[in-house]
């Protein structure tokens, strides 16, 4: 009884193993630069955070030494291509958006590349090259 017992644990264990929740996107992202029409902008004050569907959007401000940030929720549709959308937390999105160059609360973005060390996302005609914090 023991060894069908021990036996169904060790099964059950090994299949939520294989059940990854985790995207490649997990984790911090530093925004590098910004491409756009063939102009390189540097960039080292913008961070995207994933984890699961969860996502905040963070602005460092080296001036007070203090980040402004907003959540929302991220939906990978596939290997190339991502659904993001800010919520009204911990403030309205309409006064989030003016210190970003998104227009609206949603943005869809096109998977470039993703890897342990690197993420290039593409939307509206701007690549963006992050590097994992």
């Amino acid at each position: 009884m023991k060894k069908i017992a021990l036996s169904a644990i060790a099964l059950l264990l090994l299949s939520a193993c294989g059940q990854e929740l985790n995207t490649p996107l997990e984790g911090k992202w530093q925004m590098q630069q910004v491409e756009s029409d063939g102009q390189v902008t540097t960039v080292d004050t913008i961070y995207f955070n994933f984890q699961n569907t969860l996502f905040m959007y963070q602005i460092y401000s080296p001036k007070s030494d203090s980040f402004r940030s907003e959540y929302g929720f991220n939906n990978m549709l596939d290997n190339n291509s991502i659904v993001i959308e800010l919520t009204d937390n911990p403030v309205p999105v309409a006064s989030f958006l003016p210190f970003t160059d998104w227009t609206e609360a949603t943005r869809h973005y096109s998977v470039e590349k993703v890897d342990r060390k690197q993420l290039i996302l593409k939307a509206d005609n701007k690549k963006y090259t992050f590097r994992k914090f």
